[in-house]
């Protein structure tokens, strides 16, 4: 995330995909980012200053499912992001089938919080989200 200042947002499909032969009963995600500081100025965290909001099915769902910061999604514990985003939307489809694919957007907000924010002036955020897809307990067959 690069070029962005204060109140900008910024919106970005997902796609989960079950490329495997079972069912997806559960997917933790884990946040990661780096910032770029350019002027070497920063006293604070940029992820503290961007907001994260969930959403599914763009066209249908105009709320976030949840929103958070991306400094505190990246402290989060995945269980919690795995309760607060996906078991809603498992509670509706029942997991992720073999070879399905769900759509899921989320929107950046680049806070303006009021106050003088220009330390973050040509740094940029590189973010890096990886998804841990776990199947369901095995059966008695």
């Amino acid at each position: 995330m690069d070029n962005l200042k204060p109140g900008d947002t910024m919106m970005r499909e997902f796609n989960l995909s079950n490329d495997g032969s079972l069912k997806i009963e559960n997917v933790h995600l884990e946040t990661g980012y780096s910032v770029t500081d350019e002027n070497g100025d920063n006293h604070d965290d940029l992820g503290k200053h961007i907001k994260v909001n969930f959403l599914w099915n763009w066209n249908q769902e105009s709320e976030p499912v949840f929103e958070t910061t991306l400094y505190e999604l990246k402290e989060m514990d995945p269980d919690i992001v795995k309760r607060d985003i996906w078991d809603p939307l498992w509670e509706q489809k029942g997991g992720l089938e073999s070879e399905e694919t769900h759509d899921f957007w989320v929107e950046f907000e680049f806070v303006d919080n009021g106050e003088d924010q220009n330390i973050f002036q040509g740094d940029s955020l590189e973010l890096a989200w990886t998804f841990n897809a776990t199947q369901a307990e095995g059966e008695d067959l």
